[in-house]
């Protein structure tokens, strides 16, 4: 059967526009085929597109509804060919994605929430995408947002350091090293011992989240008599003890100075958090850590 814009199997070059319902003598409507020639048949088309277009001018709502209505009958349909179109059309759908968020940017802002929410993995992984093919624009960018919302990065900053104990971890490594630096007690550390240094500190946040009680990371031949701001001579202690301790080394402070860290069993293995697995002289830390409630 024959569709729109089909040519006349005659070879006369006519094209069907449509159909038509035309009387016969006996009575009855009889359908018959629209072949009309290509100059008329464009003219024809431009007629019609002309016309419906006005007709949904003056009838929004009712073609809206009637839009509704088939995405609703036939999503997969609808999805199909709006990326086709969008696949056709790349620049006008940029165009009109522009358009319609500068319209109403609330419902995309919502819509985006949304499919983040549901897609956080996918997400996530578009945006590294993303960012490794535009690492100017996205640095510009998030340095232009920054510039412009201090006290929105400032608070995002600050909470950031409460909530991870990576970054406060971090930080305080940062800050030790400056202040052993200008002691002249700090030296170029390798990759591991890097990191050894920096899972010290993490440690002793992650304890402090746990006990409750604040933990210091201090040296073990302090800074001021010769000590250095390397892994092996770091330990955790409490602050309190930390503070009353001083500059005092650790081998010269009486047997009782320092109290049991009690954790559950499994939580950390305590040796290491002593100077290489080494125990302070008067705890040895062989108590059975309390049952956790």
């Amino acid at each position: 059967m024959f569709k729109r814009g089909d040519y006349h199997p005659d070879g006369s070059g006519r094209r069907l526009l449509g159909f038509q319902y035309r009387k016969t003598k006996d009575g009855p409507k009889v359908k018959k085929e629209w072949w009309v020639t290509p100059k008329k048949y464009k003219s024809q088309l431009d007629r019609i597109r002309v016309k419906n277009l006005n007709w949904r001018k003056n009838n929004r709502e009712h073609y809206r509804q009637y839009k509704r209505e088939l995405t609703r009958k036939n999503p997969e349909k609808n999805r199909a060919r709006v990326r086709k179109w969008v696949l056709n059309n790349p620049e006008k759908a940029k165009e009109a994605q522009k358009r319609a968020y500068l319209k109403n940017p609330t419902r995309f802002k919502e819509s985006s929430y949304k499919w983040k929410n549901k897609n956080l993995e996918k997400y996530n992984e578009n945006r590294r995408r993303w960012r490794a093919t535009r690492k100017d624009i996205e640095n510009e960018r998030t340095q232009k947002w920054r510039s412009a919302n201090p006290e929105k990065t400032r608070e995002s900053a600050r909470k950031s350091y409460r909530e991870n104990a990576d970054i406060r971890a971090r930080h305080k490594a940062y800050a030790a090293k400056r202040k052993a630096s200008l002691k002249d007690a700090f030296f170029k550390l390798n990759n591991e011992e890097q990191q050894k240094l920096l899972r010290i500190y993490k440690m002793a946040e992650l304890i402090s989240e746990y006990s409750g009680i604040i933990h210091h990371v201090d040296h073990w031949e302090p800074l001021a008599k010769g000590g250095k701001h390397h892994p092996d001579n770091l330990v955790i202690v409490k602050a309190e003890e930390n503070l009353k301790k001083k500059a005092i080394s650790v081998e010269n402070l009486p047997s009782n100075f320092f109290t049991s860290i009690h954790l559950p069993e499994g939580f950390f293995q305590m040796d290491w958090i002593w100077r290489g697995g080494r125990r302070p002289r008067a705890e040895k830390l062989n108590s059975p850590p309390p049952t956790p409630s």
